[in-house]
This record gives structure tokens, sequence and C-alpha cells, in this order.
């Protein structure tokens, strides 16, 4: 069956141009309709997840010149770009900025860890954030333009690689939250532990909702 043109726009409410601007408002907003932009050989598609947030991917179609669908490619939007880099670094700022107070070794190398750790794990779990919302939002347009797919063949959670990225990630996660618990919340850090918080909730989410899955 031909994907066409008119199938595709099916999926679109709203007509926006894909810069950074309008993906900030549509961030901003907390805007969940479906958008897009319309080219001659060209369909972008976009729509903000509940659990993904400002983490949301572009899709990408491709047209022929008679305008059949040919190829889907997608990449993550500009504004999640920019939070996915600049998040990290705002984090290590405030701790760079207690350390300038009172400068001493022990609590520095102590520190250096804490970044560290949060800085592995908050790559890690944006990343598995982003893929799953990738996921979710692809089975659903196949759905809608009735895109016959081969059987899904489930994915073996229980591999050697997965057991050891678990037995990585679920540790630190229970540190980030005692991090949050003893220190930063105590010290008035509520938006800092918030944000981080919200991170190991939706990682923890996702994950265990697959693995029951």
């Amino acid at each position: 069956m031909e994907i066409t043109k008119s199938d595709i726009l099916k999926l679109i409410k709203n007509n926006k141009v894909d810069n950074f601007w309008n993906h900030f408002i549509y961030v901003v907003k907390r805007d969940f309709k479906p958008t897009g932009e319309v080219k001659e050989n060209q369909i972008k598609f976009w729509k903000q997840g509940i659990w993904a947030g400002p983490f949301y991917p572009i899709y990408t179609f491709e047209l022929n010149s008679q305008n059949h669908l040919i190829n889907i490619s997608n990449k993550l939007n500009p504004v999640g770009k920019i939070l996915y880099f600049t998040f990290p670094l705002w984090y290590i700022s405030l701790f760079i900025i207690n350390i300038m107070d009172d400068f001493i070794l022990r609590e520095f190398i102590i520190l250096l860890i804490i970044i560290l750790v949060f800085s592995i794990i908050y790559f890690l779990i944006t990343k598995k954030i982003y893929n799953y919302e990738k996921e979710e939002q692809l089975k659903e347009i196949y759905e809608i333009l009735e895109i016959e797919t081969e059987k899904e063949i489930i994915e073996r959670e229980w591999t050697k690689n997965k057991i050891i990225t678990r037995l990585f990630t679920y540790p630190f996660c229970f540190l980030l939250i005692c991090l949050n618990i003893f220190f930063l919340i105590p010290d008035g850090q509520i938006f800092l532990s918030l944000g981080s918080l919200g991170i190991v909730v939706v990682y923890l989410y996702s994950d265990l909702k697959i693995l029951f899955k």
C-alpha cells in the first residue's frame, strides 16, 4: 500500500515552521498537539509526549515526485538538544559555586564523584527517555498511516549487556535519590532537586514498564 502526502497530512493538527523559536514556545506552553511543517517533497512532524517533555523527536517524511512516501527519519528537536547539554553544565556550576566559598580537598573529591555519577546517569537516562518516546510515537504513526511492518520481535531485556547496564544505572538512581533527600532538599535546592528527581522517576518508570511488558 502506497502512503501518500494526503495520508501523512492527517497526522498534523497545527502547521508551524520547524525552527528553534517555535519549538521553544511549543515546549513552554506544554502543547501536546501534533504539529508539523509541510513542504513540497518533505513533511516534518512532531508531538510532545507527557513523560519525555522537551526530549521529543522530529520525524521527517521524504516524498518522491509522485508524492509517495519513500523514507522516514527522525532527530531530537533543537530545544531538546540544548537542554541535553546545558542542564549538566548548570548542575555542575552550582557545585563549583559552593566549592569556591570554602574549598576543602575532601569535599571537592566527593563533589567531583557526585558530579561524575550524575553526568553519567543523566546522559543514560535522557537517551533512554528519547528512545522510548521515539519508539512509542513511531508505533502510533504506523497505526494511523496503516503501514504494514514485520511482526514485532520482542527484544530480550535480560541480555548480558542490559543486565550490566541496569546494575550500573539502578544504584546510581538510588544514589541520586539519596543525594536529593539528604543534601539538596535540606539545602533549599528545590528546583534542582525536582529536575534531577524527575529524570530518575521517568527513567525508572519507562524501564520497569518495559520489563513488566
